[in-house]
């Protein structure tokens, strides 16, 4: 079963390799947003996030490493699929990029073999993820809702005279007191 699409951030500076994987990613089904420096994936980034990142290991600025310690030190990105697709082999990558935050790691001389399944995989991450946030979303709606009319009940009035009761206090304190 196909997954919803969704957005992927490819962050590669090898141009041949870079529109590989946009190629095979678009061919899957997802729309992508290729970047062929760090400065510029994490801008991407920073506007959209991305469930999906795909990122070598050897960027020009900060390398694949401190980006993704950037992504993992940031709120609400546990559900981000970080996908190491690099040079860089070996144990000790493997665990480097893994203590930093990615997700999965393929070095890209197994990219032509394995990438389908990596990105199978990711795709099902990713699917749970949005399904959980769209379900948050639908339970935090249907708590300020009336079920029949649809119409906003009283747990949200009292939500929302709370919030202009508190700002409506705020404006007051910061007022200048008159002598």
């Amino acid at each position: 079963m196909m997954e919803e699409p969704f957005k992927v951030l490819v962050v590669e500076d090898d141009p041949a390799a870079r529109q590989l994987v946009q190629t095979i990613v678009e061919g899957r089904g997802h729309r992508v947003e290729a970047v062929a420096d760090a400065e510029a994936g994490w801008l991407a980034f920073e506007r959209e996030r991305h469930p999906l990142v795909v990122l070598d290991w050897q960027l020009p600025g900060m390398d694949g490493v401190e980006f993704c310690r950037r992504i993992r030190a940031m709120s609400d990105t546990e559900d981000v699929y970080i996908l190491f697709v690099t040079g860089m082999e070996g144990a000790d990558h493997l665990a480097q990029a893994l203590a930093a935050g990615a997700t999965d790691f393929l070095p890209k001389a197994a990219l032509d073999a394995q990438i389908d399944v990596r990105l199978s995989i990711a795709e099902r991450h990713v699917g749970r993820a949005l399904a959980r946030q769209r379900e948050r979303a639908e339970l935090a709606r249907d708590a300020l809702h009336d079920p029949l009319t649809g119409l906003p009940n009283r747990a949200l009035f009292l939500d929302r005279k709370s919030t202009r009761l508190n700002s409506s206090h705020v404006a007051l304190s910061r007022m200048p007191s008159s002598a």
